[in-house]
């Protein structure tokens, strides 16, 4: 998602191939955490289905953002048996938000099935979210052998626990409705 070029240059790590997997492993685990808290998967684009109940609103929320067509069908409403694929005019995409056009909503009885791709090319993360992986991978670099480091003070000094830095660069994200 980065390149050990950009990871190298962030920590002043030495070209070497022990720090290099090092560093990798320390990107993978970066991207999980950030993944978990976004919700996002920013691996190549994928398949995705959301099966999500109506609001009586205008507006449903996917659990990531479409990359490519969206298909929409209802799964079960009063009286219908089989599902029914949406026509795709009747329904639009922004970000992660589908919202019904022509003065329809999504019925609050029903249930909808939303299939599409989802996810980032290694080279289409927004920067957003590249600069909290670097970010983490560099905390994790520099606080590497004191990783158990708990909160502790003294003598004019004063330590936070590890996690606590992870997580501060976490709450600067933004978070995603949870389907």
């Amino acid at each position: 998602m980065i390149g050990l070029d950009v990871l190298r240059a962030w920590t002043g790590a030495p070209a070497s191939e022990a720090n290099d997997a090092l560093l990798l492993r320390m990107e993978r685990a970066a991207v999980a955490r950030v993944e978990a808290w976004t919700g996002l998967p920013f691996g190549e684009p994928a398949e995705r289905v959301d099966t999500l109940t109506g609001t009586g609103t205008t507006t449903l929320y996917l659990s990531a953002p479409p990359v490519g067509p969206v298909v929409v069908e209802e799964l079960w409403y009063p009286g219908h048996a089989s599902p029914t694929t949406l026509p795709s005019s009747s329904y639009g995409v922004s970000g992660s938000v589908l919202t019904r056009y022509s003065g329809h909503v999504w019925y609050a009885v029903y249930m909808y099935r939303v299939t599409y791709q989802a996810g980032y090319a290694p080279d289409a993360v927004p920067e957003l979210y590249q600069d909290a992986v670097v970010r983490m991978v560099s905390m994790m670099w520099n606080q590497r052998g004191s990783e158990d480091l708990a909160s502790e003070g003294g003598g004019g000094f004063s330590f936070v626990r590890n996690a606590d830095a992870l997580d501060a660069v976490l709450r600067g994200l933004p978070r995603r409705w949870r389907v």
